[in-house]
């Protein structure tokens, strides 16, 4: 009975490492009798199950930040490039809006 208690044990804390080492998606799953170790790995499966890991609400977040600031990124680019094209910048704001240019992602 104590081997049968040890080996859940050492189950347990296994799936529970490799969880923590971001495996989110395993469970411990322990099969046996209704005792008070299934609780606990029942618990703990139940615990993961409900959990939604940090990266995926930032993650949205990020693009939705990323959509958001594309537009007026773009048009902004845009308007500088065509004051380039028309000759319409003063000499002395020239370098700044090349580095302007440079630095702003181009559309995609």
């Amino acid at each position: 009975m104590a081997g049968r208690a040890l080996h859940a044990i050492r189950h347990i804390t296994d799936t529970a490492r490799r969880v923590a080492g971001s495996n989110l998606h395993e469970r411990i799953s322990l099969v046996g009798p209704r005792d008070e170790l299934k609780e606990l790995a029942d618990t703990f499966d139940a615990m993961l199950s409900g959990w939604t890991p940090p990266s995926t609400g930032s993650g949205i977040f990020a693009a939705n930040a990323s959509h958001e600031l594309r537009t007026p990124l773009a048009t902004n680019r845009t308007l500088l490039e065509v004051a380039v094209a028309q000759h319409r910048v003063p000499p002395e704001l020239r370098q700044v809006i090349d580095s302007v240019l440079a630095a702003a992602p181009a559309a995609s």
